[in-house]
């Protein structure tokens, strides 16, 4: 019986969009009783159900040290060299994995350019392993004079699968260490699977979803309150509406209340049921993107969407047909696309109902056994 470890690199927050994936793929195969599973994820105090609820399926505990304080020292190092600073393995990270001493190992990137510490280790330890990127970063790319640039390259070529959640980020990984990458696929996250879908509500106050970490260096709140402190969006009948939470919450906040924004509202952590009973279009003013996942649950829930064109947006949208396309995170490219949303409210509902047939139309209906099996080959094959 193999062993397989899933390790995240999530060291942000309890749960995101970027750990659904991992965790259904290791929840399949820890159902088909073949395989030993070990999860590495950061020990949280508030650890998320699906989190215990692989412990509790039999999965092996190598969680790491968790939310811990941060010596000043080290916050003021991951500041000025952001890679440097993940660039060693660590010991506990070592130690983790001469304990699992598993067969092979699947590492989940929300970030393209972290995990280099892992890969080294992986190769280092003769551990085969597949990695899951959710969002590589177009304007962050590591000197290509340095030895860090030379390791992640060397750690994606020698992964035997990387999957990826858009095409564009695909694009992006190849041009960025000018290769190919003939072992990268394109797979999507996992969508709820529900007929209880909410009937789109009665259109009086247009209320917008904000569906995203409250980080503005990912997501572009920021960039959305700069359109929304001018007179004629505070004069209209809308609501704004945020839901989740994250590191700039309290400077959103205070930047609204600096322009005397007032039609908006932060509504912290919502199920998708309760969002979309109450909102007619997402929202989303992205300065980076993978493909979001709260995106792909707006098209499933049949409501239209005002996005960044990032990732593979432009594929699940027909801009002014089934979608709104903001060519790039500027506060004015984001005001003349609401522009052109608020004037066709009317068509919002309808606009919606174009953007599911289109989800159907790319997502396989399961994308989790779809990546499962990649996984499984890759182990197989190792």
């Amino acid at each position: 019986m193999k062993n397989i470890i899933f390790i995240s690199d999530n060291d942000h927050v309890p749960w995101g969009g970027s750990e659904v994936l991992w965790t259904e793929i290791a929840s399949r195969i820890l159902s088909a009783e073949s395989y030993e599973v070990g999860i590495s994820p950061r020990k949280w105090r508030n650890q998320h159900p699906r989190i215990t609820a692989l412990l509790d399926s039999r999965a092996q505990d190598f969680r790491r040290t968790g939310d811990r304080p941060v010596p000043t020292l080290k916050k003021i190092a991951n500041r000025l060299l952001p890679w440097k600073m993940q660039w060693k393995p660590q010991k506990e990270d070592r130690l983790i994995l001469k304990k699992a001493a598993p067969d092979f190992a699947v590492l989940s990137l929300g970030d393209h350019n972290s995990g280099v510490a892992w890969m080294k280790l992986f190769r280092e330890l003769d551990i085969p392993y597949a990695l899951i990127v959710q969002l590589v970063k177009e304007g962050h790319i590591p000197s290509s004079d340095e030895q860090y640039y030379f390791d992640l390259k060397r750690g994606y070529q020698r992964a035997k699968k990387v999957l990826c959640v858009s095409k564009d980020n695909r694009h992006l990984l190849e041009k960025q260490f000018a290769t190919c990458l003939p072992n990268t696929i394109t797979i999507h996250n996992p969508i709820p699977d529900t007929s209880d879908i909410p009937e789109f509500p009665e259109l009086g106050t247009a209320n917008l979803a904000v569906v995203a970490s409250l980080n503005v260096n990912h997501k572009g709140q920021d960039v959305l309150l700069d359109v929304l402190r001018q007179d004629k969006w505070k004069a209209r009948d809308l609501s704004v509406n945020f839901y989740g939470t994250g590191p700039h919450e309290r400077m959103l906040r205070e930047l609204a209340a600096h322009w005397d924004i007032t039609n908006i509202s932060f509504e912290g952590h919502k199920s998708i049921k309760e969002i979309w009973s109450r909102n007619h279009i997402f929202l989303l003013p992205s300065r980076m993107e993978g493909l979001s996942l709260a995106f792909l649950e707006a098209c499933y829930y049949k409501r239209a969407s005002i996005v960044t064109n990032l990732g593979d947006s432009s594929s699940f949208i027909a801009d002014n047909v089934s979608g709104f396309l903001v060519k790039a995170p500027t506060a004015e490219l984001l005001d003349e696309t609401m522009e052109r949303a608020w004037h066709r409210r009317a068509d919002w509902k309808a606009m919606g109902q174009l953007s599911r047939h289109r989800l159907e139309d790319l997502i396989v209906s399961d994308p989790v056994e779809s990546a499962t099996q990649i996984i499984l080959d890759a182990i197989e094959t190792s």
